[in-house]
């Protein structure tokens, strides 16, 4: 995205304005801050829109995988990633 001119190297806020940009997928299995990769992308697909561009995030065969339960592919730290943020999720609801 930095390199595409997108986003802004330090704050990582959208700077591509009406461009529409096309996340082929993929986001998962290559190790770990995976949540955050998503909330990540979550974000920019708002910043664009709210200024006029669009983010276009498409699920690949890495998340296609992982929701039929085949984990093969899955990075440790990604997997301990996700396990963290399902127990603050958990915890949150429980309040």
């Amino acid at each position: 995205f930095v390199a595409g001119g997108l986003i802004d190297a330090r704050s990582g806020a959208w700077v591509g304005g009406k461009t529409v940009a096309v996340q082929v997928g993929d986001q998962l299995d290559r190790g770990g801050d995976e949540v955050a990769i998503l909330y990540m992308l979550e974000r920019l697909r708002r910043e664009a829109r709210l200024a006029g561009g669009e983010l276009i995030v498409m699920n690949g065969n890495h998340e296609t995988m992982n929701v039929l339960g085949q984990f093969r592919y899955a990075f440790a730290p990604g997997v301990e990633d996700f396990r963290r943020w399902r127990g603050r999720q958990l915890m949150g609801a429980a309040l």
